[in-house]
């Protein structure tokens, strides 16, 4: 919807001669206020927070359903419906805090065109917010109409209810896709019932680690949150599947393509790492002398060495996919 935005603005350049002239001059730029800006309103506080956040989740979104490749038709219906939901939920939650709509287009305006004060955290980002939430307006805007300024808040108020539902409803069904069964696990009484233990020590060595190979080049930067995630689940399937009271290192098998064991896919739905970057993960891992590979039929079998670390509990569980959670919740991005 970027797009949209310059051809707009564009459209706007070319309404009158003399804007058009313009253009061709050195050092032109697209005038705003002229062509936007009904007023300029002191920029509430609260509306500026919200933008900032809903900009943060914009960017997210727009990662995840724009950036990595989207291929099946289903994942592209998915993605139409998560954009058409964010706006219409971005449009409930601005309206909710300025209800006079004419101020606050204003004050979006003044915040994505980069008023000196306000907008300076927003030049170089997408427009997509202000112009995707509320369209009819920002057209309105462009060809000097008015804004209809009725807004009915009875129904603005069941919109934020159901978009609050469909929010919980939407990360229920990511936590339940995110869901794995591990049969190798699951058909032993002692493997089902062994509680995992991790400390925050473990997690201060781990954060060290892997902070520490950034810090020598030897890793990009968006990598080290996906190899902590990834290095933390093996430990903890690693710790699992071992003797408790030997503590001994034990191999595990990573297959190719079984159902209910685990593979790259396993890895990736509770570490939330695409799969392809598995292998990568666990060579590199292999380097710093953490695990140990081996390639056998089918696949390859792992050792994870990280010896335990006393102190406080970070968590502990037997459960592998509420493991998977709380590593993800706490390497975020």
């Amino acid at each position: 919807m970027n797009r949209l935005c310059h051809y707009a603005e564009k459209e706007i350049r070319d309404i009158d001669i003399e804007c058009f002239a313009k253009m061709n001059e050195p050092g032109y730029k697209f005038d705003y206020r002229e062509w936007m800006l009904r007023s300029t309103p002191h920029i509430n506080r609260k509306v500026y927070r919200m933008v900032k956040v809903l900009q943060k989740e914009y960017q997210e979104i727009s990662k995840t359903y724009r950036d990595e490749y989207v291929n099946s038709k289903t994942q592209k219906e998915f993605a139409v419906n998560k954009f058409r939901w964010f706006y219409e939920k971005c449009r409930v939650e601005l309206l909710t805090m300025e209800p006079n709509i004419d101020k606050l287009i204003d004050m979006l305006v003044i915040i994505y065109y980069g008023d000196k004060n306000n907008g300076v955290d927003f030049l170089a980002l997408q427009k997509d917010i202000l112009w995707n939430a509320f369209p009819k307006e920002m057209i309105a805007r462009c060809t000097e109409k008015e804004i209809d300024a009725n807004i009915d808040f009875d129904l603005l108020e069941k919109r934020h209810k159901m978009n609050v539902e469909y929010a919980k409803k939407q990360k229920e069904k990511r936590a339940d896709r995110k869901r794995v069964v591990i049969n190798s696990i699951e058909d032993s009484d002692r493997y089902r019932s062994h509680s995992v233990i991790l400390t925050k020590e473990d997690r201060k060595r781990i954060n060290f680690l892997l902070d520490n190979e950034y810090k020598k080049k030897l890793v990009r930067k968006d990598n080290v949150i996906k190899l902590k995630r990834i290095l933390t689940m093996l430990i903890s399937l690693s710790r699992k599947y071992e003797d408790t009271e030997k503590q001994s290192l034990i191999w595990i098998k990573k297959l190719d393509n079984v159902p209910d064991e685990i593979t790259d896919l396993t890895l990736e739905r509770l570490t939330d790492v695409n799969h392809k970057y598995m292998e990568k993960a666990i060579i590199f891992l292999g380097q710093m002398g953490i695990v140990n590979s081996k390639i056998i039929s089918g696949g390859i079998k792992f050792k994870v060495k990280f010896p335990y670390c006393d102190g406080e509990k970070w968590f502990e569980t037997d459960d592998y996919n509420k493991a998977g959670s709380m590593i993800r919740e706490y390497f975020r991005n």
